[in-house]
């Protein structure tokens, strides 16, 4: 017999994300706060452990490690500044980033930045949280990959800065297998 899934509002949600985000933006729609509900987990208890998880993982790629203070060092230091640079950082798994490294992210936050209605600091909280929500889910990405699906899926005549990026990072989330 087929497993029956109750969908029900969740309220708390919203407010938790916009508190964790740190902003008045919707995080998600309501009818898919319901969908995030489903096996009766609490998204809200989720998303505190995701953004707990990414605070920790924010703060130790940007502890410094070692005395020297060469110009790697200092270039290395100025690119964690950057959103990209700490994508980059966190898909390394290491603070020492270089200019190569933090490229790609570059050009894909730049092509989402157009089409997206969000910040690139925003867009890339939604896949840093996204790709925690995935591995929960038994699925390993990169959050390169992760923005790279969320540019395949945005359409490629959609006007620009009509896109809200949270909700295809909350649909890839969902509908990932």
């Amino acid at each position: 017999m087929p497993q029956q899934i109750a969908l029900r509002a969740n309220y708390a949600f919203k407010r938790t994300a916009e508190l964790a985000l740190g902003s008045n933006q919707v995080f998600a729609p309501q009818p898919l706060n319901a969908a995030l509900a489903i096996k009766g987990k609490t998204v809200a208890r989720q998303m505190s452990r995701t953004v707990v998880t990414l605070a920790y993982a924010l703060i130790i790629a940007t502890v410094p490690l070692g005395c020297g203070g060469s110009q790697s060092d200092n270039r290395s230091a100025a690119l964690m500044q950057l959103p990209e640079g700490k994508l980059a950082a966190l898909d390394a798994n290491s603070p020492n980033i270089t200019e190569s490294m933090v490229q790609p992210y570059r050009s894909v936050l730049d092509a989402l930045q157009q089409k997206c209605s969000e910040a690139r600091d925003r867009i890339g909280d939604f896949s840093v949280v996204g790709v925690g929500k995935l591995r929960e889910k038994g699925t390993n990405m990169t959050i390169r990959d992760f923005l790279l699906m969320m540019g395949n899926t945005i359409p490629p005549n959609a006007p620009p800065g009509s896109i809200k990026c949270a909700e295809i990072a909350s649909a890839i989330v969902v509908l990932y297998k």
